[in-house]
């Protein structure tokens, strides 16, 4: 069981953190950048896993990328969670490129507020983020916006 429940126990209190509040900090972006109030989409759904042919959007998946011990002794662990957020854009690439800065943002912003995630773990510290893009046909852009977050977890 190489960690098992400590890799779901980090997977869906970041989940279910991001499910329960991002939300508020889309707003509170969308009001520091002046922007009308559901500028920046709440996402359709927050996943606890990959889905890379899912494309709904904004679509928010969250998902573990590996996990070290701190102290097996006491039962300590730090998995390397992700934070992907993918926004299917028309023709206006720059707009949608502003709107994904925007919303790693907020994503970021609400985990920063409460690290504990709710009380769920011991801490969720975001790290390193990424960003891509795939171009469809003439009419669509797939953006892929990611966010490392180490959450270190206690499970006896």
């Amino acid at each position: 069981m190489a960690g098992e429940k400590h890799i779901d126990l980090a997977v869906t209190s970041l989940r279910n953190y991001l499910n329960s509040n991002l939300a508020t900090y889309l707003r509170a972006v969308e009001s520091a950048q002046s922007l009308s109030t559901n500028a920046l989409t709440d996402p359709v759904e927050v996943l606890s896993h990959r889905a890379p042919f899912d494309n709904r959007s904004p679509l928010v998946e969250v998902f573990d990328e590996g996990w070290s011990f701190i102290n097996e002794r006491q039962r300590l662990i730090v998995v390397d969670c992700t934070v992907s957020v993918c926004f299917i854009s028309d023709a206006n690439l720059s707009n949608a490129e502003q709107f994904m800065r925007r919303y790693i943002t907020a994503v970021i912003d609400t985990i920063r507020v409460d690290s504990t995630l709710s009380s769920k773990v011991i801490a969720a510290i975001p790290t390193d983020g990424s960003s891509a893009m795939a171009r469809g046909d003439t009419s669509t852009t797939r953006y892929i916006y990611t966010q490392g977050v180490e959450v270190h977890v206690y499970q006896g």
